[in-house]
């Protein structure tokens, strides 16, 4: 509402309440001084909060400064392991779903990225340590899996070789 419907409001009103013209003046005046002041607080408010969530420059200067330090490989990593995260946000409407390959891309990226911890936006530091532990356990234990049900060696060989132990010298008795 404006201040000059508000101020006819507020004479009328007090026209109908049989106040004398000096009196709805001082109120008036009350009136309007109030609302001066909301108006001039909350504006100050507004100008507290823009620059409250206006990111400062200064940090954006340290970060170059220190983008700078860093080699081109490393910043195409953390380029790249921020993207992969917009993929997936992109990808869902709440909450995201890693697929088996956005976790091992994050973790392989992660690793090329000093300063990984800071690149991510979507999972937790550990979370992508977790998911990292869990590869680790795949790989190796796909590894050293067996290549076929066979042994290497034939019974035959392994009899040759150990037997039952029995039949074996010892050294020295």
């Amino acid at each position: 509402m404006s201040t000059i419907n508000s101020v006819i409001l507020f004479v009328l009103f007090f026209q109908r309440a049989n106040l004398d013209e000096g009196e709805v003046q001082f109120v008036l005046s009350v009136f309007i001084s109030f609302k001066q002041r909301a108006s001039l607080s909350f504006y100050v408010l507004q100008e507290r909060f823009s620059r409250g969530i206006r990111p400062s420059t200064i940090p954006l200067l340290l970060g170059m400064l220190v983008d700078l330090t860093r080699g081109k490989s490393e910043l195409l990593a953390e380029n790249a392991l921020l993207r992969q995260q917009l993929i997936i946000l992109r990808r869902q409407i709440k909450r995201p779903v890693y697929r088996k390959s956005d976790r091992l891309l994050l973790v392989l990226l992660a690793r090329m990225v000093r300063t990984w911890k800071q690149a991510l936006f979507l999972v937790q530091p550990e979370t992508l340590l977790r998911w990292h532990r869990e590869l680790f356990r795949l790989y190796w234990k796909h590894r050293s899996k067996a290549r076929s049900s066979k042994p290497r060696l034939s019974c035959e060989t392994i009899t040759l070789i150990g037997g039952d132990g029995s039949k074996q010298p010892t050294l020295g008795s």
